[in-house]
């Protein structure tokens, strides 16, 4: 038989077999409006930040357009979605949020598009899964190969793992236009006592390739993809930077968590690291990161069913010559750094600010504040006729950021407060913000609160939003 043929009949049975009986179509749908109202017209900090980048500083009015059909039979889950949404107080009044294909069987899944990421620990984390991956931007168009659930590599569920590939693109809204993100992730688990779980795992993010105003094309051949994956410096047509550390900017994080199953919920303690170089993989900016400590009730309709503490900080940053300062979500070459139209992609309180003097220019975003340390705090449960709500508490203090003058074992500060910066970011700030339903049904009404208080200024903003989802 021809080897076409039997691929394609092993294709037909291993996701065509066996499915008549179970065959499901499912679908949903959104629709939301929101109104906004802030003191001087800009927002406080939770009210736009980690909103999956629909809602800008300047934003008072916005929609919401969304929805996903599926077909599922046995192990196959095949989705479709796309979404959209209009916003003032941005360059473009409407941006396409979600448009992709997703085919699963049983534990693996392949994504091609443009899909929101999901929601963990309940949206009470200021960074949501990493550190380094948050929901304060929109999502990127490009392709994810990954597990969509634990695989086990034993029948008693003691040693298993989950992993991730994605690569995507970066868009021209950039200084290098088009440039490339790689993504891979592994995390193994431990079950090993009941109701107690270890997961051990480590992030690796490389942006690269791309059109550059000053360099030109950047490479990005196959070969320079595999020095791009492996962290190995570049070859002949690389930039010489590159060739002498690492092609592209590179960004990672080891990843810790430690749960316990109780009766009445669980308790989770995590940590992230941060690095951007072989410092910080060795560790050499300890304790630079994110620690926390996360409850999650069992019963939803609690007083209190989720609680998150959390603290970063970020002041290490490996100083130690000749190296000094690592700069976080900052690059020379990919001068955006570690930004997705204008916004953070990891840790929203990393912020981002315009300067004169640093090349490439004032049009050009770039990190204004990585040398931070902050406290957070996230409550969520029910209140009153078990209308939901949620608590955000955060405080922060900045310093701004270091930039190394390559070469001479010299750094130029960039303090919160610098005149050459386009914003004054405050250098001590306590940021407060709460969500909560008024109605359930037929629609759902949504009122929110946040404010800022700092020695520099203060901010107060409300919010009611409208949203109706079928089925």
């Amino acid at each position: 038989m021809h080897p076409n043929k039997i691929f394609f009949l092993l294709f037909f049975f291993m996701f065509f077999g066996n499915t008549a009986v179970t065959a499901q179509v499912y679908y949903s749908g959104e629709i939301q409006l929101k109104a906004l109202i802030a003191q001087d017209g800009e927002l406080p900090f939770w009210m736009y930040h980690n909103q999956r980048g629909r809602i800008f500083q300047e934003t008072d009015l916005s929609g919401y357009l969304g929805g996903l059909a599926g077909y599922r039979a046995g192990m196959i889950d095949i989705t479709a979605g796309a979404g959209a949404f209009f916003v003032n107080g941005s360059k473009s009044n409407s941006y396409l949020d979600e448009f992709y294909v997703a085919a699963g069987y049983s534990w693996f899944e392949v994504v091609l598009g443009q899909r929101q990421r999901e929601e963990f620990y309940k949206g009470l984390s200021a960074a949501n899964e990493s550190i380094l991956w948050s929901l304060n931007s929109r999502p990127l168009p490009g392709l994810k190969l990954g597990t969509r659930r634990p695989v086990y590599l034993d029948e008693a569920k003691r040693l298993g793992f989950e992993m991730t590939w994605e690569e995507y693109l970066l868009g021209e809204d950039r200084y290098v236009r088009n440039a490339h993100l790689h993504h891979k992730r592994i995390s193994f688990i431990w079950n090993f006592e009941p109701g107690w779980q270890l997961r051990a795992g480590i992030r690796h993010f490389a942006i690269w390739g791309g059109e550059s105003p000053a360099a030109g094309k950047l490479p990005e051949s196959i070969e320079d993809y595999l020095r791009v994956i492996t962290g190995q410096g570049g070859g002949d047509t690389a930039l010489e930077t590159d060739q002498l550390n690492v092609l592209g900017s590179h960004l990672g994080s080891y990843e810790l968590s430690l749960t316990k199953q109780f009766n009445s919920g669980s308790l989770t303690f995590l940590f992230n690291s941060i690095f951007e170089d072989g410092s910080g993989s060795r560790g050499a900016n300890f304790p630079d990161g994110r620690y926390g400590v996360f409850f999650s009730g069992s019963e939803e309709n609690k007083l209190i069913n989720g609680m998150i503490y959390e603290f970063y900080y970020l002041k290490d940053q490996s100083q130690t010559l000749p190296h000094l300062y690592d700069n976080y979500f900052n690059n020379g070459v990919y001068a955006s750094g570690w930004t997705n139209n204008g916004r953070v992609m990891g840790l929203p309180f990393v912020t981002p600010n315009y300067y004169e003097d640093y090349p490439p220019g004032p049009s050009v975003v770039r990190i204004g504040n990585n040398n931070l340390l902050a406290h957070h705090i996230g409550v969520s449960g029910v209140i009153i006729n078990n209308l939901p709500y949620k608590l955000l508490l955060s405080y922060r203090r900045n310093y701004g950021h270091y930039k190394n003058i390559t070469g001479v074992g010299k750094f130029i500060y960039y303090a919160p407060d610098d005149p050459r910066g386009l914003y004054v970011i405050p250098s001590e700030v306590f940021s407060a913000y709460t969500n909560f339903t008024v109605l359930q049904s037929p629609v759902n009404i949504n009122l929110e609160l946040g404010t800022d208080l700092s020695a520099e200024e203060n901010k107060l903003g409300a919010g009611v939003s409208v949203r109706y989802t079928i089925p």
